[in-house]
């Protein structure tokens, strides 16, 4: 018997050891542990992400003006939004017009960055610097070169004077205005689209193009049959991401044209802080905040229901 419980008594620590382990990881270990050290990161989340959030919902139904008391006035704010505020509308034209503009013209870029970068050339890594560094300039940077590139006396007519055109007065024309930001925003982005899809074109197996070469493909047949279609996840990718950064479009407009002239180039986003922040309509902002947001979700949702008819998985 004396055997029997020397047999029986160590498979019971190992199983109380066990269970020690399965309920705190290491034996002594505190499993709370690990929430203390995420308390920071969710603190801040809960500060300030979370909190503005909430707070500007409660606030989308409310009137406000930063030094009155909180004033309750239901969907007042989005039923004036809807109906009456034709500046709105103007806001939200102007924005689809960025978008529309930019989304084909910077895909374009990068994809044609992208293949350029995905030969074997001398100084590679000098060249796909050079094309990121855009990317990661800041706006105010960037928008002050660009307004002076699109002055009257500036770059852009001078090339046009070269071939006998007489330049626009870009940012001063309510007609070449928009366009002059969109060409400026896609040369900014358009480095970003292209690291995306040169890791898309390394991803591309070699032995594809191998069969496709001893089909008799042509360049140009290889890159619509082959090239394009295993392309089209990260093609995929970079339109989410352009089309949600060309509907928030602030920067490049506050600082090149701040919404002129007129209001040519008023985007939402510019409307939006203009309420906010020069009207001090704080209420009506942030509904107008919560519309774009519903915009911008319906637009994401219907790129993502669309995505099976055109994008082609390995």
């Amino acid at each position: 018997m004396a055997e029997e419980r020397d047999l029986v008594e160590p498979t019971s620590d190992r199983s109380r050891t066990v269970k020690r382990r399965s309920r705190g990881g290491r034996p002594g270990e505190n499993p709370y542990t690990a929430y203390f050290f995420l308390m920071p990161n969710i603190f801040g989340f809960m500060v300030f992400t979370a909190g503005p959030v909430f707070f500007s919902l409660v606030l989308s139904f409310c009137s406000w003006d930063l030094s009155s008391p909180l004033r309750y006035v239901g969907i007042d704010n989005f039923r004036t939004l809807l109906l009456e505020d034709s500046r709105f509308k103007l806001a939200v034209a102007n924005t689809f017009y960025f978008t529309a503009g930019i989304i084909p013209l910077e895909t374009a870029a990068s994809l044609g960055l992208a293949l350029l970068l995905n030969q074997k050339l001398r100084l590679l890594t000098f060249y796909r610097t050079a094309c990121f560094l855009p990317v990661i300039t800041t706006w105010v940077a960037v928008a002050i070169v660009w307004r002076w590139i699109f002055a009257p006396t500036g770059i852009a007519n001078y090339f046009l004077s070269l071939v006998g055109i007489e330049g626009p007065r870009w940012l001063a024309s309510s007609a070449w205005a928009m366009p002059a930001i969109i060409l400026a925003s896609a040369w900014k982005g358009a480095g970003y689209g292209a690291i995306i899809l040169l890791a898309g074109l390394k991803n591309i197996s070699e032995e594809i193009y191998e069969a496709g070469d001893i089909d008799g493909c042509s360049a140009w047949s290889r890159f619509r049959h082959i090239t394009l279609p295993l392309l089209t996840p990260s093609l995929f990718f970079v339109l989410i991401m352009s089309t949600m950064g060309a509907l928030q479009v602030f920067g490049q407009v506050y600082i090149m044209t701040n919404g002129g002239p007129g209001t040519a180039t008023r985007v939402l986003m510019l409307y939006i802080y203009q309420t906010a922040y020069q009207w001090l309509k704080m209420g009506y902002a942030s509904s107008m905040a919560w519309m774009f947001c519903l915009v911008i979700f319906a637009v994401t949702l219907i790129q993502w229901r669309y995505q099976s008819k055109w994008v082609h998985y390995q």
